[in-house]
């Protein structure tokens, strides 16, 4: 019996709904993401700025953008990257900093999304 409770509670906490102040919240805290991606706040610092704990906006998030606060950054530093290749005449290691990467982790990251190299970019 102890199981099938345990089933229904974790059921439960899947199908709770998000709230539309919650919803403002998350989308406030990627705003916040993306404004200081050289100076990012912790996971914890984030909640907190946001008036939210950590759980319920990791969960949040999930369910609002369908991937975690991490995938989420990375994915956006990596298009946003990819975007100021194609469009600017910025170098490599310029793009890697705007985008709050280190040159090396920056180029490891970029083949890995897109299988080719930021220079074979530009």
């Amino acid at each position: 019996m102890g199981a099938q409770f345990l089933g229904g509670k974790a059921q439960l906490c899947e199908t709770q709904r998000i709230t539309h102040p919650e919803v403002e919240r998350i989308h406030a805290a990627r705003d916040l993401l993306v404004g200081a991606l050289n100076d990012l706040p912790t996971l914890d610092q984030l909640a907190l700025q946001v008036g939210m704990n950590k759980r319920k906006l990791t969960e949040g998030f999930r369910k609002v953008f369908g991937t975690t606060v991490f995938g989420y950054l990375q994915e956006y530093r990596l298009r946003e990257a990819h975007r100021m290749l194609c469009d600017e005449e910025a170098n490599v290691s310029m793009v890697a900093y705007q985008v709050g990467y280190s040159p090396a982790h920056f180029s490891i990251a970029f083949r890995k999304r897109y299988g080719i190299s930021p220079s074979e970019v530009r």
